[in-house]
């Protein structure tokens, strides 16, 4: 920390005078308007000293400097890293390698990420997976929104094909600036349908753990396509697999089917 300042261009003086305060802190203790009693009290600063925020910012500045690409709110060992964009894929980007930098550099410094304190961590592949459906979900629901209440020209799809190839293309160019790579009916099961993505752009960028290999972060769009088409109502469950890249597996409930063939009987 000293180093940090000194490099900083603070004046040798202050930081001698920081680090012989940091280095050992002593209390005296006088009785009887006489005798004074001096006992160390510790090294460091004391938990919940005023001054620890500002020190631990001091320390922690190369961080906020280094990541560029995103912007950094910061409160002592609180971080909140965001940002806005107009495309989905361009904020996946940009956060996952503003993340990936954020641990090198803690790291670097000998400091660790509290697992329990940090908000919308996972402690294993289903939890991770089913949390990244949730804000998936969260999503496709003000996707739904804005596609939909604020577009004077938009119609909603009753027929459901229509609505399918309005996810694999209207919905993907939206999110994506591209089209879905195709559209698949089940052979065996009439309520399923795949869309296939061959390249998808949540897992191009992610860097998986060994120990967590069948981790699939394609399932934040999972989520999307599921909001999206049970709140245009069309109720479905949509998973998905590793299978010729990425497949999204949609189950569409009984009701969705007899209803289609009734509007076809028509």
């Amino acid at each position: 920390m000293v180093n940090t300042l000194s490099s900083a261009g603070v004046d040798r003086t202050i930081c001698s005078y920081l680090w012989e305060f940091l280095k050992s802190r002593e209390l005296s203790v006088r009785y009887s308007d006489s005798m004074t009693i001096t006992r160390t009290s510790g090294i460091g600063l004391a938990q919940g000293d005023p001054l620890s925020p500002l020190l631990f910012n001091v320390v922690t500045m190369n961080i906020c400097h280094d990541i560029i690409n995103v912007s950094i709110s910061q409160y002592a060992d609180d971080f909140v890293l965001y940002g806005s964009y107009k495309l989905l894929s361009d904020g996946c980007i940009d956060l996952q390698y503003a993340l990936n930098m954020f641990c090198k550099l803690v790291e670097a410094l000998g400091l660790d990420v509290s697992e329990r304190k940090t908000k919308n961590r996972s402690h294993s592949v289903l939890e991770l997976q089913n949390k990244l459906s949730e804000i998936g979900q969260d999503v496709g629901t003000r996707l739904l929104d804005l596609y939909f209440v604020r577009e004077r020209n938009s119609k909603r799809e009753i027929k459901l094909l229509n609505m399918l190839l309005f996810v694999k293309s209207t919905l993907w160019k939206t999110l994506f600036g591209k089209e879905a790579d195709k559209l698949e009916h089940a052979n065996d099961d009439e309520r399923t349908y795949y869309i296939i993505e061959k390249d998808a752009l949540v897992n191009k960028f992610i860097s998986v753990p060994k120990d967590k290999g069948s981790l699939n972060c394609a399932v934040f769009n999972a989520g999307i396509i599921e909001a999206v088409l049970t709140k245009s109502g069309f109720p479905a469950k949509v998973t998905a697999h590793w299978h010729k890249g990425t497949t999204y597996m949609v189950k569409f409930d009984d009701v969705v089917i007899s209803r289609d063939k009734t509007l076809d009987d028509r």
